[in-house]
């Protein structure tokens, strides 16, 4: 007899947001433009999601009569250790919030250093006033 293989628990979530949701694995291929065969990878612990993938998978769900459970699971184990989460853990740095949240701000970073990269030191200085007041106005 074949010993059944137990998943990782952010595998397990994806499991749940994607029954919550009431769709099919073929709609969610749909939704989230990546093949069957990335999904069933996604879903068996082979291969680990881009954080882009995970955001759209919450987004979608989020939106969604009855599907809060699903997401309250989905924001508790985001917060835990990537350890516990992933057997690919070594590619998060903390854990799958984090993971999502350097995704989204990544290109914002990559943006600021080619700027100030190219400036002199007064334009860095007026350069990095116009980011702080960008971030201020982002916090209100």
């Amino acid at each position: 007899m074949k010993k059944r293989m137990t998943v990782s628990l952010l595998a397990q979530t994806l499991k749940e947001l994607i029954k919550a949701s009431g769709k099919s694995r073929t709609d969610w291929t749909f939704i989230l433009q990546v093949s069957p065969a990335a999904l069933s990878q996604w879903l068996s612990d082979k291969t680990l999601p881009s954080p882009k993938h995970i955001k759209s998978f919450v987004d979608v769900v989020r939106r969604l009569d009855g599907a809060g459970p699903a997401i309250e699971r989905f924001y508790e184990m985001a917060e835990l250790p990537a350890r516990e989460v992933t057997p690919h853990y070594e590619k998060i740095t903390k854990n799958i919030d984090h993971y999502i949240a350097e995704q989204h701000f990544r290109p914002l970073h990559q943006r600021v250093d080619a700027m100030v990269y190219r400036c002199t030191l007064r334009e860095n200085e007026e350069n990095w006033r116009k980011i702080a007041e960008f971030f201020t106005t982002l916090s209100k």
